[in-house]
């Protein structure tokens, strides 16, 4: 599918659009790891660019709504999501499971809760349902989570004016 479209894109932006970089935090599923990751790298946002590049006679503000647009309609999938907090963010605990009985043995933030311990949760329906297994922990405590879900495009919308200004600059793309 993306070939056919592929062999339909200018051979001038395919080669301007491989020495661009504009880069964005990403989750990798396969590293387990967040990575960078240089938007002009993928196939579709090359596609959904050229399209916007072709349309002739664009003002500048039309130009950053096409791209914006493009933008959105791939970038803000929820594969593209990731979670970002502070380093120390308070309700975190690290716990450790023996048998039956939960113990909150180290609190990040000195919340007011030491040592706190949950006694017979074998025999709990979320116990059974979770296949919770004997080991270590970290709690998130979801009232005072301050970690936040940001996908590509809220990365990429905060600098659009610019990024727009960068394509036109480095396509030589005129504008109205």
């Amino acid at each position: 599918m993306y070939q056919k479209k592929l062999s339909k894109m200018d051979e001038k932006y395919t080669k301007i659009f491989d020495t661009m970089e504009w880069n964005a935090l990403v989750s990798n599923p396969n590293s387990r790891r967040i990575e960078s990751f240089n938007v002009f790298h993928n196939i579709s946002f090359r596609i959904n660019l050229c399209y916007l590049l072709k349309k002739k006679g664009q003002t500048k503000e039309e130009f950053v709504k096409g791209l914006r647009a493009a933008c959105r309609e791939f970038w803000s999938r929820c594969q593209y999501e990731v979670m970002i907090s502070s380093m120390f963010c308070r309700g975190n605990y690290e716990a450790e499971l023996n048998e039956n009985t939960f113990i909150i043995k180290k609190n990040f933030y000195r919340d007011e809760c030491k040592d706190v311990v949950y006694k017979n949760l074998s025999g709990s329906e979320e116990y059974q349902k979770n296949n919770i297994v004997p080991g270590r922990y970290t709690i998130q405590n979801k009232k005072l989570d301050e970690a936040e879900k940001i996908d590509v495009f809220r990365q990429l919308d905060q600098n659009m004016e610019r990024l727009a200004e960068y394509i036109i600059k480095e396509t030589r793309y005129k504008i109205k």
